[in-house]
């Protein structure tokens, strides 16, 4: 992956996060849940654009944070 493409996973990533704010307090909870599982998804993209493929599906497959996937690759 390009460096631009890095940029604007990691823009869409603060987006993510920012939309949760947004959003009224009777469904805040829902967004929230939404909005952590994009920024996974987001991390995942990140880890493979820095890392190589072989720590995104380490990741996926176990549903670990990328620092473990790191240290198990």
């Amino acid at each position: 992956m390009r460096i631009k493409d890095i940029q604007k996973i990691e823009q869409m990533k603060k987006i993510a996060q920012q939309i949760a704010k947004l959003m009224p307090p009777e469904k805040l909870k829902e967004i929230e849940e939404a909005s952590k599982e994009i920024e996974k998804e987001l991390e995942a993209l990140l880890c493979k654009a820095k890392h190589g493929k072989a720590n995104l599906e380490v990741m996926l497959n176990e549903k670990m944070e990328i620092r473990h996937a790191n240290q198990r690759v």
